[in-house]
């Protein structure tokens, strides 16, 4: 046995800066003559000798220099050319690999000291392929640097929500195609776009419910998350969906029932559970994924379906002619309306499960718009700020038609108590208090219909048309303009 073995499987390349790759100590560079670019093409095939997890280490790497603007050679240097075998005229032998990651942008725009670093992986890890199959140099382009320049990443909540739909018309507002770019990334929800939030590289931005945040905070989930995590803006109201089977005539019905509340941990959960609780009616709770409850719902498996979402929710848009289906009321009483906001599911929102000209009350929570805990002087950071400032500067934008119709309902100038708000979110509003501060013709008459509607609910009036409500208003702007200056 050669005592060089295991000399050869632990030996470390450390280079501790490379300014430029010509400037390569000549030595080494004789040696290493295989120079991979990490991108569509890794180079490391199956006879690389590289295993699974070391491939994998190395693409996370690849992966955190990119996102923080930073170019990545990987040098796999031969600790021994003295081969251990043939295979096609070229000689290999068992060697660790250099993984030697340069930063070829100035260290003061990044804001992090260079990061090269040096990855030993030992002898047991295989023979290197052939030279002209396993490596290749291929030299690192601008347009990699283009593409990751001015990300932000944005999780949303499930595909069954609209979050998704909001995400989009973020991006398609916000990228300039230079040095803007909002990448959204479908999420769980719940509890786990905090934890993704908190704990999970890269990710900048969620839409949270605000519930579900006050959810963590009063239960400690994430001790002092009221001070890491701060709000841009809320957003849209997320309506409490209750889809049953037509035997069901009330939530009271659902005592003792099985009622799918969505994912563990999720909004969807959260509210539901507290709902319940605060009317007094014990459910049999499942956790199947939305379209999975869906569809046992119709084969009578569970009672209902429940779903925070803003409507019209894309799980309960495309149900035609689902005649053994309906939404329950939420009862609107001191309790819940202490804790939600009244809302209603009109047959604007699902023509197919309410009838024309009626509505079914229920309650909603708020869609907040939170950004993680970056450090102030990182390039993330500032990302986010340029983020904001597009956002809240193409606003208006995001109301005309072809985007979701649910933008209509957001005034990022209100404030989220207990929570405190992205100082260049505060920044801006505070320089631009007069444009914010009036609400468009449109958002006032929203408002007002949604006064008339409380206010006849209230007094048990009859609930008034849209033509009623608008001709109502139209007399309401006469009085407001009769008015003395």
């Amino acid at each position: 046995m050669r005592s060089s073995t295991n000399k050869r499987s632990s030996r470390l390349f450390a280079v501790s800066q490379l300014p430029e790759r010509r400037q390569l100590n000549r030595n080494i560079a004789a040696q290493v003559q295989w120079r991979i670019r990490l991108g569509e093409d890794l180079g490391i095939g199956r006879d690389s000798g590289l295993s699974a997890g070391a491939m994998a280490m190395v693409e996370t790497i690849r992966n955190r220099v990119l996102r923080r603007g930073g170019t990545v050679p990987i040098l796999f240097a031969p600790a021994n050319l003295g081969g251990q075998g043939r295979r096609r005229g070229v000689r290999r032998s068992w060697v660790p690999a250099l993984v030697g990651m340069m930063i070829e942008r100035p260290v003061s725009s990044i804001n992090f000291a260079p990061l090269i670093l040096a990855i030993a992986i030992s002898a047991g890890l295989g023979p290197f392929a052939d030279v002209a199959e396993a490596a290749r140099f291929v030299p690192t382009t601008a347009a990699q640097f283009a593409v990751n320049r001015g990300v932000v990443e944005l999780e949303t909540g499930r595909g069954s929500g609209i979050s998704v739909a909001i995400a989009e018309d973020l991006a398609n507002v916000i990228d300039d195609g230079a040095t803007r770019r909002v990448l959204p990334l479908v999420g769980k929800g719940g509890v786990a776009n905090i934890t993704d939030l908190e704990l999970l590289h890269g990710v900048d931005l969620a839409i949270l419910q605000d519930d579900v945040m006050n959810y963590a905070r009063q239960q400690n989930l994430f001790p002092g998350i009221e001070s890491r995590l701060a709000y841009i803006a809320k957003l849209y109201n997320e309506e409490f969906h209750l889809l049953a089977r037509n035997d069901i005539k009330t939530i009271a019905d659902l005592a003792h029932q099985k009622v799918n509340v969505g994912v563990r941990g999720g909004g969807t959960e959260i509210t539901s559970s507290h709902l319940f609780d605060l009317l007094n009616v014990p459910i049999v709770a499942a956790n199947d994924d939305e379209g999975v409850a869906l569809d046992k719902l119709r084969r009578g498996e569970i009672a209902a379906l429940a779903l925070v979402a803003g409507a019209p929710a894309p799980l309960f848009r495309g149900l035609i002619g689902e005649h053994s289906l309906h939404f329950l009321a939420v009862p609107l009483n001191f309790a819940t309306t202490g804790a939600y906001v009244p809302a209603r599911l009109t047959a604007d929102d699902y023509p197919a499960l309410v009838p024309y000209n009626h509505s079914v009350e229920t309650v909603a929570v708020g869609a907040v718009l939170v950004v993680a805990n970056l450090q102030p002087a990182s390039d993330r950071y500032r990302n986010v700020v340029n983020f904001v400032d597009a956002f809240f500067t193409g606003f208006r934008s995001l109301l005309a038609p072809g985007h979701n119709p649910k933008w209509r309902d957001v005034n990022i100038a209100a404030e989220l108590p207990g929570w405190r708000r992205f100082p260049a979110a505060a920044d801006w509003l505070q320089r631009n208090a007069p444009a914010t501060g009036a609400p468009s013709e449109q958002s006032l008459k929203a408002i007002f219909a949604r006064f008339i509607d409380e206010r006849q609910q209230a007094t048990g009036g009859t609930p008034l048309s849209q033509q009623q409500k608008d001709d109502l208003f139209t007399q309401f702007e006469r009085w407001q303009k009769s008015l003395p200056r």
